[in-house]
């Protein structure tokens, strides 16, 4: 391949998914040689226009990346799977450091699994859903954390990392997961605890708590766990004066009584009633103890 401009280069001719190493050497017509640029990762030929018939869009640096469309849905729609653009980095990473602390989140995914974080692009939007596959690294994953492996993308406005619109599942075989999105953006793999279909998982700890005991209770709130995403958390009294009222609404599956009244005040020891409801019409009930 010789070229005499510098505009883009297509190179012919190379098996499809099969990696290769490019080399570049640039040579003046005077003869004069430029040092050898080796790749140091392979790329991978793709297409990047939607064919006919089922069709799969891959990405260059991994072809574990892919996206793909059902017949006829979208032909002619040019799709690129990239990097990150360093007008997008700035809020990429801002919405990163609030995963960390955000509760849904498993935080030691955020940082372990950044690299595989893609910029997706189209010439338009799909007009149906397309199923997306992106890999993880087993060995950078907790075992026990891999089942709460999902994709989630950027949404921009908020700077916020949301779930995919449709349901996901996870290829422990190949270490991919799988999701069916409905647009393009920066999407991302990380561990999270998502919104559960219905209140038969919940659970409730530490019961008693003990803030500042020192011990295995020692925390200075109480966890609600597998709950749906639209989520009431009520905390009463044994004779039934409420306390505390509280609302979810995210992708997540977890909310933390700080044991303090609606008016911001801390709750005495002693042992109370929650009710858990949501909008499906479901309720749960029990009760927590607190020891001050």
């Amino acid at each position: 391949v010789s070229v005499n401009n510098t505009g883009p280069v297509v190179i012919d001719n190379l098996t499809n998914l099969t990696g290769d190493y490019v080399s570049v050497e640039a040579i003046s017509l005077g003869g004069e040689k430029s040092s050898l640029k080796v790749a140091t990762s392979p790329v991978y030929p793709v297409n990047n226009i939607v064919g006919p018939g089922n069709y799969t869009i891959y990405c260059g640096k991994d072809p574990k990346v892919k996206i793909e469309f059902s017949s006829g849905a979208d032909d002619g729609l040019i799709v690129d799977i990239g990097e990150i653009p360093s007008e997008k980095l700035e809020k990429f990473n801002l919405a990163n450091e609030k995963a960390r602390s955000d509760i849904k989140f498993v935080p030691e995914t955020i940082d372990a699994l950044s690299q595989y974080s893609y910029y997706i692009s189209a010439s338009a939007e799909p007009t149906r859903p397309v199923l997306l596959s992106l890999p993880y690294d087993a060995g950078k994953v907790n075992v026990r954390d891999i089942e709460k492996l999902r994709i989630v993308y950027l949404d921009e406005e908020t700077g916020e990392w949301k779930l995919a619109d449709f349901n996901q599942s996870i290829d422990t075989v190949n270490q991919q997961v799988l999701a069916r999105i409905s647009h393009f953006s920066i999407w991302r793999v990380v561990g999270m605890s998502p919104a559960m279909p219905d209140l038969s998982q919940l659970k409730v700890f530490p019961n008693p708590v003990k803030p500042a005991a020192g011990d295995n209770f020692s925390q200075d709130y109480i966890t609600f766990k597998y709950l749906t995403r639209q989520a009431k958390i009520s905390i009463f009294t044994i004779d039934g004066k409420l306390l505390f009222s509280g609302q979810k609404d995210d992708d997540g599956s977890v909310y933390r009584w700080y044991l303090n009244t609606n008016d911001g005040g801390p709750v005495a020891s002693g042992v109370y009633l929650y009710v858990v409801e949501n909008n499906n019409g479901e309720r749960r009930r029990g009760k927590i103890g607190i020891i001050r």
